[in-house]
Parts: structure tokens; sequence; C-alpha cells
């Protein structure tokens, strides 16, 4: 029995997206492509809400960061002042902003957190993907 709680306890570990993350990357938009130097997330999450502290990234000269922001989860979905945003479940968040034109995919894979954000408005777009590893 203890080893099975003991499993169970660092899977559920493993499966959380708390921590500081970072990672380089690429990125494409509609009229170039190159890679990123850095993109980073400071995220915290507990059983009824995820943060998002601190985050951005530096692609070029496309540079933005993350304003810190805080969602309620409920029975999978994520609000955000009220509205439903996103999904949320032991190893994937999606957040949709804007009517679908912007979309952020988080994914553990392994002890990775795989990044792909999305800003797709008719032919104009910024799609930036990453690998991130967790920080000490």
């Amino acid at each position: 029995m203890k080893t099975i709680l003991a499993f169970f306890l660092s899977f559920s570990t493993l499966a959380n997206f708390s921590g500081k993350w970072s990672g380089d990357g690429v990125f494409e938009t509609d009229r170039r492509d190159g890679e990123c130097r850095e993109v980073f997330l400071q995220l915290k999450q507990t059983e009824d809400f995820f943060y998002i502290l601190d985050g951005g990234y530096i692609c070029g000269d496309i540079q933005a960061s993350y304003p810190p922001s805080q969602f309620m989860i409920l029975q999978g979905e994520l609000f955000y002042q009220g509205h439903v945003v996103g999904k949320i479940s032991q190893n994937e968040i999606i957040l949709t902003y804007l009517e679908g034109v912007y979309k952020l995919k988080l994914r553990i894979v392994g002890e990775e957190i795989h990044f792909n954000e999305s800003w797709i408005e008719g032919d104009d777009f910024l799609l930036i993907n990453s690998k991130m590893e967790a920080l000490p």
C-alpha cells in the first residue's frame, strides 16, 4: 500500500505545472521565421486555481511578457474574470482568447513543458514553439 501511495504522490507531483520553466524555441510569422532566444514561465497550480505569475519570450525583435493572471479551475475548465477561457487536465492546459485568435497550449511531456502559442487572424499569424525545462 505504501508503494502505491508513494507512486501516486510522485506521479501527481510530476503532473503539476507549478514551477519556473525556461527554454529556447522557434517562431514563424506570415512574413518570416527564426529562433527564440528564451521562452519562460513561472506557474503555480493548486486544486482550485492556476496562476501565471510571470512569463514571456524573446524571439528576435518579437518580444512579449505575460501579466500575472489567476484562473479558477472548475470541473476541468479555466475561468478568467467569470468567463471560460480554457481547459486543464493532468498534463495539458489550453487557453483561448479573442474568439480563437489567441491560443496558448502547455503540455507536460516527461520532465518538460511543451509550449505552443499562436495568434492567427486572417492571413496574419505568429506561432511560437518551445520545449521548456524546470529551473532550480
